[in-house]
């Protein structure tokens, strides 16, 4: 008799997760060269039936997009569902929008494994844009909501902000669509094309948001684009003086001395600090909407972006590779990402901007919401951890505006600062990010963790760092959703059981 066959390995994409599995399941639609409302309810069938046998079967079954979270939030040693071939996209026209519903918005509906990326070339042929995305795009649409992808816009929020409309598959049995209590969007024409018992409820449809598939397999989102727009880019070291953070803490920039024309409120800002350079020196990176594409500006680089390091965690993914040291590597990074833009700036739109699908080298990324009053302590907290464990990490700063999200990281009002500590993979970087959860906790710094990235939540701190409360609800909406422990243990895994949800 020859010998069971060892249990299949799960790797996420940075490496820093490896989980035995029982079945990886590649989801895919009968037909993959057009979108059909047919072959989108068939897959939706076929994934019900998967409930159906995960429930059966008393195992854990879990979607995965593109793998890009460095925890385990989406691992399971059950069915791991693989949906990134899950990728229509639907014009919704007035006869599927709700009686009321602005039509000119031109919502659209996007299968859950459809990535940032073609999400960014549908709208664009459309003449539309996201109002926001993660600073890579290899992201799944559902991976990016359900895991609190911020980007760094500082007046529209993080990627669940403009999702509208979710429709998920929590048991064998029926989809549902969830959406707020007063703003219909799907008709009740459409809802019955898609078989979806319409719930309209605030408190259910906020913690669905940010659930980490944790109530379900979502099939599918309506976003609301925005109309096409350019990002004027602008980058410069600047100096990390008084009027700087005063500018931070307000969120008014007039007194900033910050890269491109003086006066103009930015949409996106992100500060990126060398820990072994100068303790109030930064290179900021400024990006202003517009309408038209401004004159003079160059055009982004065609190898992702405007140039390698658009994020923190692809600029370390740059020099991974060629790394011996931490202030060869420090340097390394900031010369091969961080450089200043030519005076008249890089200019495109979001998808162009943003064009990297993945990132190099085994990196480790930690990412924290906290008050913007809490700025300036924060960043040099996180600097004194660096050089403490000499990791070969830096720190970078973004600020995106609160969102209504019941687990979701950005939630300190008006504003939330996004605390970052990314480097190469390393136990130094590992005990740099621990030392700063820790200190922050010290000194009463509130913040809140990105859900996809390194974190040291378990039960006691995910209801210390979101309010009892909070946590409270968001189980509460997730009983409602799956109302039998049956049913809850289909879509639990051993990150929802740590965190006792």
């Amino acid at each position: 008799m020859s010998p069971p066959s060892a249990a299949p390995i799960w790797r996420n994409w940075h490496e820093t997760v490896s989980q035995p599995i029982r079945r990886f399941e590649v989801g895919r639609n009968g037909d993959e060269s057009q979108s059909t409302i047919a072959q989108y309810n068939a897959t939706a069938s076929r994934l019900r039936d998967l409930i159906r046998e995960a429930t059966d079967t008393g195992v854990s079954l879990r979607a995965v997009g593109g793998g890009w979270s460095f925890t385990r939030v989406a691992a399971t040693d059950g069915i791991l569902l693989d949906t990134q071939r899950l990728n229509y996209r639907f014009n919704l026209g007035p006869e599927a929008l709700a009686p009321g519903y602005d039509a000119s918005i031109r919502p659209v509906l996007l299968q859950c494994g459809i990535s940032i990326a073609d999400v960014n070339k549908y709208l664009a042929r459309r003449g539309q844009a996201l109002r926001t995305s993660g600073a890579s795009n290899g992201q799944t649409i559902a991976g990016a909501l359900g895991t609190g992808t911020h980007g760094g816009a500082i007046d529209v929020g993080a990627v669940q902000d403009y999702v509208v409309g979710i429709h998920i598959a929590a048991t064998p049995d029926e989809t549902l669509w969830l959406e707020r209590s007063e703003r219909r969007v799907l008709s009740d024409t459409a809802l019955t094309a898609l078989g979806a018992r319409r719930i309209n409820d605030d408190e259910l449809f906020d913690a669905a948001r940010v659930s980490f598939g944790s109530f379900g397999l979502v099939l599918g989102v309506v976003i609301e684009p925005d109309p096409l727009y350019f990002l004027h880019a602008f980058r410069d070291r600047v100096t990390l003086n008084p009027a700087l953070w005063d500018a931070v803490q307000t969120m008014q920039f007039g007194g900033a001395s910050l890269p491109g024309p003086a006066g103009r409120r930015p949409y996106h800002l992100e500060l990126n600090h060398n820990p072994y350079e100068s303790a109030d020196a930064a290179m900021a990176t400024v990006m202003l909407r517009e309408s038209q594409k401004p004159p003079g500006a160059k055009a982004p680089k065609l190898d992702g972006g405007i140039g390698k390091g658009d994020s923190l965690l692809d600029a370390i993914g740059v020099v991974t590779d060629t790394w011996d040291g931490v202030t060869p590597f420090a340097a390394l990074v900031f010369k091969a990402a961080y450089q200043a833009f030519p005076k008249a700036g890089f200019a495109g739109t979001p998808g162009e901007m943003f064009k990297d699908t993945s990132t190099r080298g085994r990196s480790a990324s930690s990412a924290m919401g906290l008050p913007l009053e809490h700025a300036q302590a924060a960043l040099q907290l996180a600097r004194e951890a660096v050089l403490k464990h000499q990791a070969p990490a830096l720190v970078a700063m973004r600020f995106v505006k609160a969102g209504r999200s019941t687990l979701g990281f950005t939630m300190h009002e008006p504003v939330t600062c996004i605390l970052e500590v990314d480097g190469a993979h390393s136990d130094r970087t590992f005990a740099a990010q621990a030392q700063t959860w820790r200190v922050l906790e010290q000194k009463g710094i509130p913040y809140t963790f990105h859900w996809g990235k390194m974190n040291d939540l378990d039960a006691v701190r995910v209801r210390a760092r979101w309010g009892t409360a909070r946590v409270q609800q968001w189980v509460a909406a997730r009983q409602r959703i799956l109302p039998t422990d049956a049913a809850r243990r289909v879509f639990a895994n051993a990150f929802t059981l740590l965190l006792d949800l």
